[in-house]
């Protein structure tokens, strides 16, 4: 009976390993245009998603270059609300955890509004704000050489000097990043969110472009570049909580923006040719967008899609992009299901034996009679196999394969172990009365 399946599981083997799938050697990632919204806008300075993935708000200088821009958008309807502010200072934006207040940094002034773009108080600061990062309670600005964390009152909890250049910032409820440039690398400072006190610092290369802390909130992305040699390096360089390097990320263009995938397991860059690329922690280009036609002003990657807004000659606009996680190119668990069913039918071969005697004369009359009954049975065996494959194209993950065998086994039986067959029966009764008839007739000769 096994014999019967290995061939069927060869053939079936050997037809889903042939499956070839279309694609990038390396993409991990099914990625579509999924929209794009035109902007009233002169420039672009920052954007960023909602928490809750359902706004997304932009920050830029308006058309007529004589103020500030805010419009929130809504992917699925378009704009829901916008205002203009004073002048053209402010730079960034960030949104507050349960994604119904937005700061702005205007200058030295970070303002806070609801989501409706509603004013709801201001605090002034010592240094104009050139970087925001809001988490828990804690909304962190960074500015020329120093770093200020403010509640959402607008009490000045903390704040510290750390050189003279303008310094970017990242945080997560218990630490903040802070950014500080000198001529030749970076000093990145790790403060703790809630007192200020430094927990460490790690240097690194060149000068810094954007940073971003991770959504798990232990670790802080870097983009810089430095001079080596004849040429430039460009990396993302991953550091920890403890200002350890646990991640190197080298690409082959000068970089513009970076931002974590919602799960933390990739990394969306913006290049400075105007390229959006996703990579993979350890490296390998996911996917890129080629040349977008103008420049990437800024990124965000949401819990729902990818965010760039650009501009080119044509205007400022926003293009989302649906990344599907665990989509074609990545590893997916195929499941393959061989049925086996399996016809067994045992013959079974009766023979019985008749002995009649008849009366008043000295006559034995034996008969043997052989039957053969047939019993069909059926057997169904199922085998399972899951192996991984990674490809570009939805696979099926079930396929059926039945293979037949028939198997026969005779057995020959005793007489009277199976039992007396109705046709033996029969043929003993007709042979009686014929005896009958015989004796009958002796007697009456």
């Amino acid at each position: 009976m096994r014999a019967s399946i290995v061939p069927v599981l060869l053939l079936a083997i050997a037809l889903f390993s042939s499956t070839q799938a279309p694609g990038v050697e390396g993409q991990s990632l099914q990625v579509s245009l999924a929209g794009k919204v035109p902007l009233d806008m002169y420039r672009i300075m920052d954007l960023e998603w909602s928490p809750d993935g359902g706004m997304l708000a932009v920050l830029g200088i308006d058309s007529g270059k004589e103020n500030w821009s805010l419009v929130i958008l809504d992917p699925r309807v378009g704009e829901i609300a916008s205002l203009r502010g004073p002048g053209v200072l402010a730079s960034s934006i960030a949104w507050s955890p349960d994604s119904r207040y937005i700061a702005v940094g205007d200058g030295h002034m970070l303002r806070i509004y609801t989501a409706l773009g509603e004013p709801v108080y201001s605090t002034l600061l010592d240094s104009p704000i050139t970087s925001l990062s809001w988490s828990g309670d804690l909304i962190a600005a960074g500015g020329p050489g120093e770093v200020s964390v403010v509640k959402p009152g607008g009490e000045v909890v903390w704040r510290s000097t750390i050189g003279m250049r303008d310094v970017l910032v990242g945080s997560s409820k218990e630490v903040v990043w802070a950014s500080a440039p000198s001529e030749l690398n970076t000093t990145i400072y790790i403060f703790n969110a809630i007192d200020g006190s430094l927990a460490s610092k790690a240097e690194v290369p060149g000068v810094v472009s954007s940073l971003d802390a991770s959504p798990s909130g232990d670790s802080v992305a870097v983009a810089t570049g430095w001079k080596a040699g004849s040429g430039m390096v460009d990396a993302i360089i991953i550091i920890d909580s403890m200002g350890s390097q646990i991640g190197y990320i080298e690409v082959k263009e000068p970089l513009e923006q970076v931002s974590w995938s919602p799960d933390g397991s990739m990394i969306a860059a913006s290049t400075s040719s105007g390229v959006l690329m996703i990579l993979s922690l350890d490296g390998e280009v996911a996917w890129s967008s080629g040349a977008l036609g103008g420049y990437i002003a800024a990124l965000d990657w949401g819990p729902r899609m990818l965010a760039a807004g650009i501009g080119d000659s044509g205007g400022m606009y926003v293009l989302f992009f649906q990344a599907e996680p665990g989509s074609p190119g990545g590893a997916t668990t195929v499941t393959t299901t061989l049925t086996e069913t399996v016809t067994s039918t045992l013959t079974m071969t009766v023979t019985d034996t008749t002995t009649l005697t008849l009366p008043g004369v000295n006559t034995t009359v034996t008969m043997t009679e052989t039957a053969t009954k047939t019993v069909t049975e059926t057997r169904a065996t199922t085998v399972t196999r899951q192996h991984t494959v990674t490809s570009t194209v939805t696979i099926p993950l079930t396929e059926t394969v039945t293979a037949t065998s028939v198997e026969t086994v005779t057995a020959t039986l005793a007489g009277g172990q199976g039992g007396v067959s109705m046709e033996a029966l029969l043929l003993s009764l007709a042979i009686l009365g014929v005896g009958v008839a015989v004796s009958l007739w002796l007697r009456r000769g």
